[in-house]
């Protein structure tokens, strides 16, 4: 059984916290900490989350005292959960394609985690340049995702993988450091703060 991305995490949306969340409690516990140092140094006004998912990452923003909060994903049915965690908070919600970053709002730090693994190749600068856009200038942008299982700077995986007794090819696109530091330089954002958390995960966080 071969979906897209949408459909894919509509269709895991009931189950991703469980399988997802309860298995990198460390790793979590690492991103979330860094997330936190960035909001508390920077005390952003207006943040917003790419490919929010559940909703995990959002309880950073919350327990800082954030003004303001937007929360965007491709999946309404992962939104549906954000809906009812944060129900009675000042998130506003959105669902948007995931190529689709370009905003009418100005924030001052941007959050996209485990994000670009569903943005293919072909769509990656113009997703960042919509990043960079939406940001003000001096704003921040943290990058969270998987590291590639070999040396390549674009790897496209696809897993099969067992969701609620059901076997779904996922396709995950990922994107190496060296890649990403390129990039990044590329679109004129100042890198200052780079770090890999084990085998698995890289994080990088760039200023505008």
């Amino acid at each position: 059984m071969e979906i897209n991305t949408k459909d894919c995490y509509d269709f895991i949306s009931s189950y991703y916290d469980e399988v997802f969340y309860s298995e990198f409690n460390e790793e979590n516990l690492i991103i979330s900490l860094i997330i936190d140092y960035f909001i508390k140094t920077k005390n952003p006004k207006v943040v917003s989350e790419f490919g929010t998912g559940s909703g995990y990452w959002l309880k950073n923003f919350l327990e800082n005292n954030v003004e303001n909060i937007f929360a965007f994903d491709c999946s309404e049915k992962m939104l549906n959960i954000c809906k009812i965690k944060f129900k009675d908070t000042n998130i506003s919600f959105k669902n948007i394609d995931f190529t689709n970053t370009s905003l009418l709002i100005k924030n001052d730090l941007i959050l996209t985690a485990f994000f670009f693994d569903a943005i293919d190749i072909k769509h990656f600068e113009d997703v960042i340049f919509g990043i960079k856009s939406s940001l003000n200038d001096g704003g921040i942008f943290i990058f969270v995702d998987n590291v590639p299982t070999d040396s390549k700077d674009f790897q496209e995986l696809i897993l099969s993988e067992n969701w609620a007794g059901k076997n779904i090819n996922c396709k995950y696109n990922l994107y190496s450091f060296e890649f990403l530091i390129e990039t990044f330089k590329k679109f004129n954002f100042d890198i200052i703060f780079k770090v890999k958390i084990g085998f698995d995960i890289q994080i990088l966080v760039c200023k505008k």
